[in-house]
């Protein structure tokens, strides 16, 4: 009767043994009774087999008395009966990777006379019905890495030990369990367990093949229970040792947080939404940091009730490229702010020599013209008119210095301010151009120096843009501050600009334009309606037009 039970649950038609059954008894006598013959078959297979138990010494006897050559199968490690206890770790419970590392070692170590199968009896009462869960996803992962050829567990359970809802949940987990009702054995066969089996292969092979990292983690505790060889590679583990840890050992405190902190964070996100993704600072089992973006998903598992499925894609490589854009970026935003306090200070010079010292001796030279000419005596009638001639000349070269120096730097920005400035500029814009321009608002805040002869320069920039493309014939310009921020708004009535011309590479006075308000960590919008106008609208943050010291600095360097 025993053997032709054994031969209906672990050999079934294809010949192919049942990967995880389990047993239920309720006297010792009948474990020993079929897992007995269980392990006599595997042997006479050539298989490797292995019994752990908590009860090695009363396992050892029963064994001998049964199996033929007991002695030297147990000397050539055909046959080993091992304490649960091998397999677990200090304070903790069974660990898969331990197990693992155990077996694959123990099938290769035979390898050589042919042994490529394992057969494993898991007969311990004090091991809980997660084993039974954790032999089930480790043996999926033993033929699915092809590290042994095939392998089949029988989970022997005492029906004293178990509820009947306990009974009935660790048998659905089993392909097949078996249960003494009287005198014969009963199956209990999980439902669709083929086509359960098929969907779960399936979703294996697209997992352990995603190019990215993935794995599964327990909600309950965060334990791992499946990572993808690809994640493994990525961290840095050995195959199957990350299954039982919890998921914090991945993650490497940041921002002030603990590991275990922002784990607790993207699970509380995952309560609330469903899934998160971003970046996450990592840790490999060396130790070295390296930066994945990473995507973390909610689901439902019959086995472990909640669980969360997460890809990770390093981007370390991408991150330090950024980073170096990035740096790259500063440097060359300083090197401009540097050159352009340098014009600034360059034109602000020339400005003043031009007005000062060229302007203080073309005035000299006109106060001596104009004293020859009251001392020359009357009728010398061409000499007065060259003499005339030359101060004509001289007054309009002082008028061209004093224009020239404007240009270079109005006096009157250093002296009355911006909107002064401001105002001045667009007077003397209309008097040249013919177009109607205003000026109004205030921006009620003081502006630095530097960051106010920007702010001007893209004020004349955008009016000298108008004069030569816009062909309007009004102009309005507001200056304040709105919400933290100063805000620089130049309005016209033109042809409007186009998206091509506002992207052009050649347009660089716009590009100049940017680049100014750039500087200061400020941003350009400039839109166009054809036959309505365009409108420049400049936003700088107040925090850096009121300090003065940034680009003083930079000029010092």
């Amino acid at each position: 009767m025993v053997s032709e039970t054994l031969t209906r649950c672990m050999l079934p038609m294809n010949g192919i043994l049942n990967p995880h059954v389990c047993l239920f008894y309720r006297a010792r006598q009948q474990a020993d009774d079929f897992l007995l013959p269980f392990l006599e078959e595997g042997l006479e297979n050539n298989e490797v087999c292995l019994w752990v138990s908590d009860r090695c010494q009363e396992a050892e006897e029963a064994a001998r008395k049964r199996i033929r050559n007991f002695d030297i199968q147990l000397s050539q490690g055909r046959i080993d009966i091992i304490p649960h206890t091998l397999f677990c770790l200090e304070n903790e419970g069974f660990n898969p990777r331990i197990a693992l590392a155990w077996w694959v070692d123990r099938v290769n170590q035979l390898s050589d006379e042919g042994c490529g199968s394992i057969r494993i009896i898991c007969d311990a009462g004090s091991i809980n019905k997660r084993l039974c869960y954790m032999l089930s996803d480790l043996q999926d992962t033993m033929n699915r890495d092809r590290q042994i050829s095939s392998i089949a567990i029988l989970c022997v359970h005492s029906l004293h030990n178990c509820t009947t809802s306990q009974s009935m949940e660790i048998a659905m987990r089993h392909d097949l369990a078996l249960v003494k009702r009287g005198p014969k054995w009963s199956f209990i066969k999980r439902r669709q367990s083929k086509r359960v089996d098929e969907v779960v292969q399936l979703q294996s092979e697209i997992l352990s093949k995603a190019p990215a990292g993935a794995l599964i983690v327990q909600r309950s505790d965060n334990t791992i229970i499946y990572c993808n060889a690809e994640l493994e590679k990525m961290f840095g583990y050995e195959r199957g040792e990350l299954l039982g840890k919890n998921v914090a050992i991945l993650n490497a405190p940041s921002g002030g947080k603990s590991a275990e902190a922002i784990r607790d964070e993207i699970v509380d996100a995952l309560e609330k939404c469903g899934d998160w993704s971003g970046e996450l600072k990592n840790i490999k089992k060396d130790g070295t940091i390296f930066y994945c973006r990473s995507r973390v998903s909610t689901s439902q598992s019959s086995r472990y009730g909640k669980v969360s499925i997460a890809f990770h894609a390093d981007i370390t490589e991408r991150k330090r490229v950024a980073e170096e854009l990035q740096r790259s970026r500063d440097e060359l935003r300083n090197l401009s702010l540097h050159l352009q306090c340098v014009r600034e200070e360059e034109r602000k010079l020339v400005a003043r020599r031009i007005h000062d010292d060229l302007g203080q001796s073309l005035a000299a030279l006109r106060m001596e013209l104009a004293g020859i000419r009251g001392r020359l005596p009357p009728g010398i009638d061409s000499l007065h008119e060259r003499l005339e001639e030359a101060i004509r000349g001289v007054d309009g070269t002082i008028q061209q210095a004093r224009e020239i120096s404007t240009q270079l730097r109005p006096g009157i920005l250093d002296d009355f301010g911006l909107l002064a400035a401001m105002e001045w500029e667009a007077s003397e814009f209309q008097r040249r151009t013919g177009t109607q321009c205003a000026v109004k608002g205030n921006p009620g805040i003081a502006i630095g120096k530097n960051c106010a002869a920007s702010i001007f320069e893209i004020f004349r920039e955008a009016l000298t843009n108008i004069a030569q493309h816009a062909n309007a014939t009004r102009v309005t310009t507001c200056i304040k501050v709105e919400e933290g921020k100063l805000v620089l708004q130049v309005r016209d009535n033109g042809r409007g600009i186009t998206a091509e011309q506002v992207s052009s590479p050649k347009s660089f006075g716009l590009l100049g334009v940017k680049e100014r308000v750039r500087f200061w960590g400020g941003e350009t919008k400039i839109k166009g309606i054809t036959g309505k106008g365009t409108n420049l609208k400049v936003i700088i943050p107040v925090g850096s037009i009121q300090e003065d010291h940034h680009d003083k600095d930079a000029c010092c360097r």
